[in-house]
């Protein structure tokens, strides 16, 4: 710490038939931490109070050693010869002492700059207003003076900013900065080259010898701005620059990720007001670009070359048809249409494509499905309005056959029945 000087103070209490007294302060004024050394004599005894904190308070000398403020010392002195008391008190002020913190623009590289390169050292302190910082060595500085000063070393140096305040109290701080003379060997791919948008590449860095890290640019659409592998997924084709850090020496390189343009889409329907549970709603696809879709039917999916469909829903509510293109190069793109079905056919459900009824018959009683037949049963089949096989049953030579419905869920179905004198096929609803 720096102490501001000595102030000898020499209190004299001279008077005729009196004791004399005299105190001696080694500092009234100086800066925290500065030793405070106060010795009385002239009489024989002692004693010494003060704010501040001291070694002893008893004898002719005291010390103290006081964090900034202002303190009081009172000192009572007495004569056992002149049987006579005497009191000084005096009033020591201790001002703050500064703090000091040197930041480099260095530090993100571990305090390395590369050999012929700069970095900036700045001293930083609590106190808003500094009478100076001086800066040594001075030795590849710019200057050894003022808050910030600029540094190119040629090898590494410790340099020492010293701070002092308005009331001359000092502090002092340090930064090394460390001298690299290499730029940083690598190798770089990236895999794949040529994405659809959606999709991701991978970007790997491998050094070769030392490298510190890995910076990447721009970092958007990045799964992170550093590290050895990175993930890119731009929507465009994006250049982006790596860069290599070795002891504070870089060395870049440059890229391009191609991004293919996706299909250009559109979907048209038949007509887009409601329908009944027995109509059907067909979907055309335009993509100039496609060479396959998939459709996301309600109850069913399909991949197909085709770009037409008739979709026919068998419950009814609003329903979302999403049809997914592929171009050449596997890019994809996407349009939806919407259905809303009606719970309700446009005739019954139970009149269409009968052959005569006095031949064959289905009905829908009490949560089964009722078969008539005027010859022998052969064989009943159940179809969803698609045309998936759900069920099965033997007619064995009967006329009339039960089919329970409980384990099939709602919806439209076909039902083909094949006797022996006819066959007939009808749709049924089921709630």
């Amino acid at each position: 710490m720096k102490r501001i000087g000595y102030l000898f103070l020499f209190l004299i209490i001279a008077a005729a038939g009196k004791a004399q007294l005299t105190v001696n302060i080694s500092d009234t004024v100086a800066c925290a931490g500065t030793d405070i050394t106060m010795t009385a004599a002239g009489m024989e005894t002692y004693s010494w109070s003060s704010t501040m904190s001291i070694d002893t308070n008893a004898g002719d000398s005291v010390n103290g050693t006081p964090i900034a403020g202002t303190y009081g010392v009172t000192i009572t002195a007495f004569s056992t010869s002149l049987n006579d008391t005497d009191t000084v008190i005096v009033s020591i002020v201790i001002n703050p002492n500064p703090t000091a913190v040197v930041q480099s623009t260095a530090t993100g590289d571990n305090d390395y700059v590369c050999f012929g390169s700069s970095a900036t050292l700045t001293a930083i302190s609590d106190t808003a207003l500094l009478a100076s910082v001086d800066w040594t060595p001075s030795l590849y500085l710019n200057d050894s003076m003022g808050i910030s000063v600029v540094a190119t070393p040629d090898s590494q140096t410790t340099y020492t900013a010293l701070v002092t305040n308005d009331f001359g109290c000092t502090a002092s701080g340090a930064k090394v900065v460390k001298v690299g003379y290499q730029d940083p060997l690598f190798s770089m791919i990236v895999s794949p080259a040529i994405i659809c948008p959606g999709d991701t590449s991978t970007f790997t860095a491998t050094p070769t010898g030392i490298v510190s890290r890995f910076d990447w640019s721009p970092s958007t659409a990045l799964s992170s701005p550093s590290g050895q592998i990175v993930q890119g997924w731009p929507t465009v084709s994006t250049t982006y620059t790596m860069t290599a850090v070795r002891f504070g020496c870089a060395a870049d390189t440059t890229f391009t990720l191609e991004v293919h343009t996706p299909p250009t889409m559109s979907i048209m329907q038949s007509t887009t007001a409601p329908i009944k549970l027995d109509e059907s709603v067909t979907l055309t696809v335009t993509c100039l670009e496609c060479v396959e879709y998939f459709w996301k039917l309600p109850s069913s999916s399909l991949t197909t070359t085709n770009n037409i469909q008739s979709v026919s829903p068998n419950t009814p509510g609003a329903k979302t048809i999403k049809v997914t293109g592929s171009d050449s190069n596997a890019c994809k793109s996407s349009v939806s249409a919407s259905i809303t079905v009606e719970d309700e056919f446009i005739g019954t459900p139970f009149g269409i494509n009968d052959l005569p009824k006095d031949e064959l018959r289905i009905t829908k009683q009490r949560g089964q499905i009722f078969i008539e037949s005027g010859s022998p049963l052969r064989s009943i089949s159940v179809y969803s309005i698609l045309g998936q096989n759900i069920a099965n049953y033997n007619g064995e030579g009967e006329v009339v056959k039960a089919i329970p419905t409980s384990e099939l869920a709602s919806g439209v179905y076909i039902v083909n029945v094949n006797a022996e004198n006819a066959e007939i096929s009808k749709k049924v609803y089921l709630q």
